[in-house]
């Protein structure tokens, strides 16, 4: 029918755009941009068939990412003493973090060079956003 290939074609976007979106997770928090490592990034950027986790796609300047010279191109293969195989494991474990009062996370990471290390990364408070309002001045 006329209308069944743009609804098809609608559908093949939508899910391309869904599917995107599951893997990649950001951590604004600690000023991380993570992508879930899927089998074409650990190809591109030479990491072995074991090496599972969070790839780093951005660092924000200024971040306490930064600070502690984490950069694009690492992955995050531990957070707060657990494997994480996902964005999304990454994200649930900051959150975890935040949740439990913690100040700080730490991660194993494997640079882009392929050397193993730990970074423990400070999570800053973030502002009370139900603060009462100061009234206007008269």
């Amino acid at each position: 029918m006329f209308v069944a290939k743009p609804i098809t074609a609608l559908l093949a976007i939508a899910a391309l755009v869904l599917a995107h979106s599951a893997h990649a997770q950001n951590a604004p928090r600690i000023g991380l941009k993570l992508h879930t490592l899927t089998t074409e990034l650990r190809k591109q950027h030479h990491f072995g068939e074991d090496v599972k986790g969070a790839f780093v796609t951005a660092v924000e300047p200024g971040s306490p990412a930064q600070a502690k010279e984490l950069v694009a191109g690492d992955v995050i293969v531990e957070a707060r003493g657990k494997p994480v195989t996902t964005a999304k494991a990454v994200a649930e474990q900051i959150a975890a973090a935040v949740a439990s009062g913690n100040a700080d996370i730490s991660f194993k990471v494997i640079t882009g060079k392929g050397e193993r290390r730990d970074v423990t990364v400070s999570i800053p408070k973030q502002e009370n956003a139900s603060s009462p309002l100061l009234p206007a001045p008269k």
